[in-house]
């Protein structure tokens, strides 16, 4: 268990979450019991889904933007190939 420099309260868990299944790109730093690199999740509930092979993404929010993103490049694809719409005269 290490400190982060200028955070005496802080301390890398990347090591051991690691031992016991945790395979992320991101380091596991907590702070007051809640890893603060992963969300604020609790400690516990954190490690509890590492030793069950859990993965849940970190950011919902995220994912809601790349699928309103994917929407809108789908419907400007779409549109290309449209016939605009005739106006009778």
């Amino acid at each position: 268990m290490t400190t982060i420099p200028n955070h005496p309260f802080t301390s890398n868990k990347t090591k051991y979450a690691t031992g016991l299944g945790y395979t992320g790109r991101k380091p596991v730093i907590v702070r007051d019991g809640r890893v603060i690199t992963h969300g604020g999740k609790d400690w516990h509930e954190f490690m509890q889904r590492v030793r069950h092979g859990e993965r849940q993404r970190t950011n919902p929010s995220k994912s809601l933007i790349n699928v309103r993103r994917f929407r809108r490049a789908a419907e400007s694809f779409i549109n290309q190939f449209r016939k605009p719409a005739t106006t009778p005269l």
